[in-house]
């Protein structure tokens, strides 16, 4: 069961995404007439998308937006009176996955919920993927590091130099890119 915070100041908006999301399956964690109030009590919650409405009292939604994707605290979707596409420039650099137009109504709030999540998923997705390459390829320069430095003190070839980093690693059961920053520590003048 996602959770879905909500943020609008108009009550008979809240009631209405309440009445459409909840038979769908979707927990409300919490809700909110306003911005600031909104902040506190979406940074003490796990959330899975907040759905925040453009017309608010005390800061704009797109403000409100930026705060929360600078913070990242979940995905957005933007309830809005104007066209998408008049802010989709204006959103720019924010977590809003999708918008919807007014007036609520099933048929168009609950594909821009499945789209935003399903969207902010395949983010998470490629964010952790990049993140795993980053890795890889810190520990590959460490290992190639440790590898010349090998071969340079103890005179020996490519291939020995990592056969040699590779058995040390297995012998003494440490990841290869431990055992090359233990290497480039000794070797280092």
């Amino acid at each position: 069961m996602k959770n879905i915070f909500l943020i609008s100041s108009q009550e008979n908006l809240i009631k209405k995404l309440k009445s459409i999301l909840i038979p769908a399956g979707y927990k409300i964690a919490g809700e909110s007439p306003g911005g600031i109030s909104a902040l506190r009590l979406i940074r003490a919650l796990s959330l899975d998308l907040i759905i925040l409405d453009t017309d608010l009292p005390d800061i704009s939604g797109l403000e409100l937006a930026k705060i929360i994707s600078a913070d990242k605290i979940a995905p957005i979707l933007l309830l809005t009176s104007s066209c998408p596409s008049e802010m989709t420039s204006r959103a720019e650099n924010t977590w809003i996955f999708a918008f919807t137009l007014k007036p609520i109504t099933p048929a168009n709030l609950l594909p821009s919920v499945q789209s935003a999540l399903t969207a902010f998923s395949h983010l998470s997705q490629v964010e952790e993927k990049l993140h795993q390459l980053e890795e890889s390829l810190k520990n590959r320069k460490i290992v190639e590091q440790a590898k010349g430095l090998l071969m340079k003190n103890l005179h020996l070839s490519e291939a020995d130099a990592y056969n040699k980093l590779r058995q040390q690693s297995m012998n003494k059961g440490v990841p290869l890119a431990k055992l090359a920053e233990a290497v480039i520590l000794l070797y280092k003048d």
